[in-house]
């Protein structure tokens, strides 16, 4: 029989999760890097990756691949890769988002 582990909320707003704290888990490389979130656009082909900054250092190239590749958060096929296109800042300078291609796997 397998035990389930209950956390409580920790009650922190703008979080991801509301029991696990962003620095404490994947989207930040449990603290190595501001918060990533990947997103599908099925339209264009491409995977999109908003960095939010939440005070921490900026992401590089190898975290980006890391979790949209090898987390949760994939959402590419599997015998595929994804290359980057672009980056996009927004206004604020608070966000950047990080295009890339979708190759192979279809």
């Amino acid at each position: 029989m397998m035990a389930t582990q209950h956390q409580e909320p920790h009650g922190v707003p703008g979080q991801f999760n509301v029991c696990v704290l962003d620095k404490d888990s994947d989207v930040t490389s449990f603290g190595k890097h501001n918060r990533l979130a990947v997103f599908l656009d099925r339209s264009a082909g491409s995977i999109e990756i908003r960095e939010d900054d939440i005070g921490l250092p900026w992401s590089t190239e190898a975290d980006r691949q890391k979790v949209a590749c090898r987390t949760y958060q994939r959402l590419h096929p599997k015998n595929s890769r994804i290359t980057f296109q672009r980056r996009e800042e927004s206004p604020s300078g608070k966000n950047i988002w990080h295009i890339y291609r979708i190759d192979g796997g279809h």
